[in-house]
Order: structure tokens, then C-alpha cells, then sequence
């Protein structure tokens, strides 16, 4: 009995090991443009969804729109992922003063995240908007840590 509920104990410790350990780091550039900065703070995987935490810096001389729902991910098949949250609910977009700063929270849900995707690009066209005029502001790349 006594050996029983030891490896049933075992069983149970790596069931919930694997099960909280499931947060693997990723790495991202970050992205720096006369009208805008882009600083990862946090990108990671757990399970199918990639969790990315970036703060934007307004370096414009006018209000910026940052519109989460329009952010994407392509990984490297070209394949092009929509904001998770973003599928079943809108949310309200940033208004950033000039010189202000606000993080930003996105994230993507898809098996193919877990089938050996390594790296993927965040773009960000049509999210970010001085006034009427969209950004033009290069993906953010990233990538699995090793």
C-alpha cells in the first residue's frame, strides 16, 4: 500500500510539474522608429497560446492609436494568426499622448503554436495610428528560447 502511494504521489508531482512548467520564454527585438518605440517585455508560450508584453512609446507630436485587435502574428509558414482575444470581443484602442508610454498586452491561440514553431513576426500594420495616418512600423521579431 505504502509503495502504491508513493508512485501514485510521483505520478500526481510530475503531472503538475509538467503542468506549471508549461511557460517557455521566447525572445523579441524590440522595434524603434522616428514615430514609435517598441520594447518587449515578456513573450512566452504556454500551452497553444503565445503571451506577448510589449510598452509602446508614442515618439510622435500627436495622439497615438494603438488598436490591439489589429495586431497579428505571422510564423514562418507565412500563416498569419489573429489576436486570441480579439476573435470574440473588441477592446477599446490606446490613445497615447505624445511622449507617453502604456504596455500592451496580446496574445495568440493556435495548435500549430505547439507543433514546432520556433519563430514568428508580431505586425503591428494597421494597429498604430497618429491621427489618421497609419505607422509604418516593421515587425517585431520573435523567437523560442533555447
Amino acid at each position: 500500500m505504502k509503495r502504491a502511494l508513493a508512485v501514485l504521489f510521483i505520478a500526481l508531482g510530475a503531472l503538475f510539474v509538467s503542468g506549471c512548467a508549461g511557460k517557455y520564454p521566447w525572445r523579441a527585438e524590440a522595434v524603434v522608429t522616428p514615430e514609435v518605440r517598441i520594447a518587449p517585455q515578456e513573450v512566452f508560450l504556454r500551452k497553444d497560446r503565445l503571451f506577448v508584453k510589449v510598452i509602446i512609446v508614442n515618439l510622435t507630436k500627436e495622439p497615438l492609436i494603438v488598436s490591439r485587435d489589429l495586431v497579428t502574428l505571422q510564423i514562418g509558414s507565412g500563416r498569419t494568426l489573429s489576436r486570441s482575444s480579439g476573435l470574440t470581443t473588441q477592446h477599446q484602442a490606446y490613445t497615447l499622448n505624445p511622449g507617453a508610454s502604456h504596455d500592451v498586452n496580446i496574445d495568440f491561440k493556435d495548435d500549430i503554436l505547439t507543433d514546432g514553431v520556433n519563430s514568428a513576426n508580431i505586425v503591428w500594420k494597421g494597429a498604430l495610428r497618429a491621427g489618421s495616418r497609419e505607422l509604418e512600423v516593421p515587425p517585431t521579431p520573435v523567437q523560442r528560447q533555447d
